[in-house]
């Protein structure tokens, strides 16, 4: 859900909903989502649970300016892929 400021999303296939500002991915589905204009705030709701800690590692590395080695680090570490 897309609280305070912007954000748009894309799912590579279909599967996902937009619904009241409720986004719904099914497992598996590869998606990308970016802010658009500034910061966003937003609630995540991820099961099964585990990628709160991605979302806390990642936030810190940005926040400390890594480079993009740490970044794909920590992805890695979680199993996410960018394209």
């Amino acid at each position: 859900m897309c609280l305070p400021g912007s954000w748009t999303w894309s799912a590579v296939r279909t599967g996902s909903r937009l619904d009241q500002g409720r986004l719904f991915l099914p497992r598996n589905l590869p998606h990308a989502f970016r802010s658009v204009g500034g910061p966003v705030t937003a609630l995540l709701i991820v099961t099964p649970g585990g990628l709160d800690s991605y979302f806390a590692e990642l936030h810190a590395a940005m926040r400390s300016n890594a480079d993009p080695a740490e970044v794909k680090r920590i992805q890695d570490a979680y199993g996410i892929v960018r394209s």
